[in-house]
């Protein structure tokens, strides 16, 4: 299985020694949003907001679409929504 989006966000806070606030700050969202990406509350972010967290968190972008795609589908997986 692949990593979620709230996984990568939190492997690159903690590899970045970032605060939450610090990584919000830089990737221009909320405190609170980025609490929810990374604890899996919110799993459908805006592609603006996937190339704000990758370009903070000095992930190449296609890894965050690609766990932001793993989030997706094991959304789909747990909720039964096609």
């Amino acid at each position: 299985m692949s990593e979620t989006l709230g996984q990568a966000i939190l492997r690159g806070r903690c590899e970045r020694e970032l605060s939450l606030q610090k990584l919000a700050d830089a990737a221009w969202i909320t405190k609170a949003h980025a609490w929810d990406l990374e604890t899996g509350r919110s799993t459908n972010p805006t592609a603006k907001t996937i190339i704000r967290l990758s370009a903070a968190l000095g992930i190449p972008l296609h890894d965050m679409i690609d766990a932001a795609a793993e989030t997706y589908q094991q959304e789909r997986l747990l909720t039964g929504k096609p």
